[in-house]
């Protein structure tokens, strides 16, 4: 077999492990999606505006930098 004919082979085999990974984490975000919107219209839980889960997140990454810096 050729090398090129080796390396479309190797594509094709990656593509196709990928595809069934992708589909799966797919189909996992989605039933998550499902089950967080429901938490939410049952009122089990309540939204947080980006722009303070993002200041929440920027706190913690820069605690974790100066603890391990």
């Amino acid at each position: 077999m050729s090398d090129s004919d080796r390396m479309i082979l190797l594509r094709d085999m990656i593509t196709d492990l990928d595809k069934g990974r992708d589909d799966e984490v797919e189909k996992a975000w989605i039933e998550e999606s499902a089950r967080r919107y429901a938490e939410l219209k049952r009122g089990k839980v309540q939204p947080v505006p980006s722009h303070e889960v993002f200041a929440n997140a920027r706190v913690r990454i820069t605690c974790r930098r100066r603890r391990s810096g």
